[in-house]
Order: C-alpha cells, then structure tokens, then sequence
C-alpha cells in the first residue's frame, strides 16, 4: 500500500523519499505514482497543502493558534455563507483568510440545460484560485491579542497593511472585519 493524500481539487498526490546534496533525507510529493512511492507519513511529520493545492510534507509544526480561535473564525465564516470560498491557513503566527471570488457562467446567449450548467460549476470551483485577503496575526501568546492586517496588491508596494493599531482579541476582530471579505466594502477597510 502507497500513501496518498487527496487534496482540495481531488488530485491524489503520492510520498517519495529523496537526498539533499549534503546527503539529509528530503522528502517530496508528486502528483505522479512511480516506483519509490513511500508506504507511510515519517514519525515527526506531517501534510502541508498551499492554498492552491499543492501538496508538501514537513516536519510537525506548533499549533499557535487555539482549537477554540479556529473555530471562532470558522463558525464567522460559516454564519456569514463564507466557508466554501474561504481557506484558513495558519503559518507561523499568522491566520491567513484566503477568498476566491464565486465561479459564474459566461452569457452565451441561451440558456443551458441544469447538468451542464451545474458540471461547468463544479469544475470552476475545483480550479479557484484563493488569494490572500486578511491575515490575523497573533502578537501576545499570553493575553491573546491580534492585529489585522488586509493585503494590498498595489503594483510593486505589494503587502501586508495594517488595519489598525489597537491589538484586540480574535473574536472581535473576526467580527469587525470578516463581514467585508467577499464585498466592495472590503476595501474601504484600508
């Protein structure tokens, strides 16, 4: 049996085992079955999936942020019908939201029959691309405070700009800010 992780737009993508030029164990992922595929996970590692898909094993990571903070945006997402075109991505002391915009049908003119219409969707969805909107970052482990920051795509000053100066907790700033992710309003945070 070859391990195998499956990720968001259902490629399945297979564990190899390589050398670095210094001769460390390096390990890599590939869309591809061949001969050499690893049976198991390493002891120590685990998955790392981009947000747009692609696949990466790494050693294990310390979890920063709290099952309950998770939820917290989570359950914002999902009240707000935001949960599908969002991916939460947790890297060092940043939550990242990534958003994708809905996939929409072209106006050929005519209407489509419902299967075609609902299969053309499904695989729009499969290849939306999520880009980086707001990030959560955590600036007191001891008193849990964040900041917000919003990325800002502005030709060559591309970044991360803060929302604000006051730190605040998670669950208010999941509040104030989450409700603009996928409207115009968004950008009026700025």
């Amino acid at each position: 049996m070859v391990w195998s992780h499956t990720n968001r737009k259902g490629h399945a993508w297979y564990l190899y085992e390589g050398r670095t030029k210094h001769g460390k164990v390096r390990y890599t992922c590939k869309r591809s079955k061949e001969e050499g595929a690893l049976a198991e996970l390493p002891e120590g590692h685990e998955v790392y999936e981009l947000p747009n898909g692609q696949v990466f094993v790494r050693r294990c990571q310390p979890k920063l942020f709290t099952p309950n903070e998770l939820r917290t945006v989570e359950f914002a997402l999902d009240s707000l019908g935001l949960a599908k075109r969002t991916i939460i991505e947790c890297k060092g002391k940043a939550m990242i939201i990534h958003y994708a915009d809905p996939p929409e049908l072209p106006d050929l003119g005519i209407p489509l029959p419902e299967h075609l219409t609902r299969k053309y969707l499904e695989k729009r969805e499969a290849k939306a691309i999520f880009l980086p909107m707001l990030k959560f970052e955590l600036l007191d482990p001891v008193k849990r405070t964040f900041s917000a920051s919003l990325w800002c795509s502005c030709g060559p000053t591309d970044g991360w700009t803060a929302l604000h100066s006051r730190t605040q907790d998670l669950f208010s700033l999941a509040g104030r800010f989450l409700p603009s992710l996928a409207n115009d309003s968004f950008y009026e945070l700025m």
